[in-house]
């Protein structure tokens, strides 16, 4: 027996229900780095808009003194730059339904089957495209897909812009890097000695003393990016699978050394290892993760902006005047804003153990 259309537009409805959350579920909260960010207590809730818009600050004020009988204040206006601008990006994906195939499914069973089997397909796309954007810099996709971890965290610090400030004057700019001289975070007012070419790290172990090298360089990012009093609870560190295996080998390369795994578990269900308790998330380079870099990331100031009113949401049916076909669109709409760069910091040219 055919369904009636009524009958069609609630199997619809019922079922779209039932799979958004699964959708998010299965996209965005099975990439443990989105996971991250979403659960994050510093995450941000909009609805509707085109820009988001943030003061800046560049250093402190001298704004405060101690004092006794007699003495004055002279107030001092805080240094913000001004008010920048960070884009709401915005994506979605089709569910279509031919009249063909409604025809050819007109039984219950059928049609479910079917609508569950487009889901699935949309499911597996977003998914993909949310696997590989965590990682871009905004230029993809003609620059309409978000900034990710490479354009905030740049392997090209002094270049390009931070919410269209400059990082070629603007220092302030720019994330934690070593150059073989400076150790950040460097200079807000002057352009770091050394240069702004990254140090590689090379050799994550040395087998000859059996020490492993990179902790003396995980030392210095951590050093550079955490101060005294910072909840270290926002922090993880990411990078490619080939350099999260050599670090994994430190325990039984290096005798005495041990890492332990990191309490916490994702969605995913990957206990991951750790540096000073902060878990070393991993990725492929098939994924878009850059073979041996490692980044240390803040979620209290690398913050998710979230539509809420079109985050994983379904449109109404649309139908095109010329074609006997309609469709409806998951819509995924969101930022990554990073609020202090100087908080975030990189390694690179990280290679397999090896003995000098």
């Amino acid at each position: 027996m055919s369904l009636t259309l009524a009958q069609t537009n609630e199997i619809v409805a019922s079922t779209m229900e039932k799979y958004e959350t699964e959708l998010i579920n299965q996209t965005i909260m099975a990439t443990p780095t989105w996971e991250w960010f979403l659960r994050s207590p510093r995450r941000k809730t909009l609805s509707g808009g085109y820009r988001i818009r943030l003061p800046v600050i560049r250093q402190n004020s001298d704004n405060f003194m101690w004092f006794g009988m007699g003495d004055t204040f002279n107030p001092q206006r805080q240094e913000i730059l001004g008010w920048s601008y960070a884009t709401i990006k915005q994506g979605a994906g089709d569910v279509t339904l031919e009249y063909l195939e409604l025809l050819q499914n007109s039984g219950e069973g059928q049609f479910v089957s079917l609508l569950e089997a487009k889901i699935g397909e949309v499911e597996q796309t977003v998914k993909q495209n949310l696997n590989t954007v965590v990682w871009g810099d905004g230029t993809e996709h003609g620059g309409k897909s978000p900034v990710g971890l490479t354009g905030h965290i740049s392997t090209s610090p002094a270049t390009g812009t931070y919410l269209g400030w400059s990082r070629a004057t603007e220092y302030w700019t720019r994330p934690w890097f070593w150059n073989n001289v400076n150790y950040g975070p460097h200079p807000k007012d002057q352009d770091p000695s050394g240069g702004t070419s990254l140090q590689p790290v090379g050799a994550m172990i040395n087998l000859t003393s059996h020490y492993p090298t990179i902790w003396t360089n995980l030392t210095s990012l951590w050093n550079g990016c955490v101060t005294q009093g910072d909840d270290v609870n926002g922090i993880f560190f990411i990078t490619d699978l080939a350099t999260h295996e050599w670090y994994e080998q430190i325990p039984a390369r290096c005798p005495g050394f041990e890492i332990p795994s990191y309490e916490g578990t994702f969605n995913s269900g990957i206990t991951n290892i750790t540096y000073k308790k902060r878990p070393i998330m991993w990725d492929t380079v098939e994924n878009g993760a850059p073979s041996g870099e490692l980044r240390l990331v803040n979620s209290n100031y690398m913050v998710m902006y979230v539509d809420s009113s079109n985050f994983f949401k379904w449109t109404d049916w649309r139908s095109p005047y010329d074609a006997l076909v309609q469709a409806k669109f998951l819509l995924v709409r969101f930022a990554l804003v990073d609020l202090m760069p100087s908080k975030h910091g990189l390694l690179t040219g990280i290679t397999a153990p090896a003995t000098p």
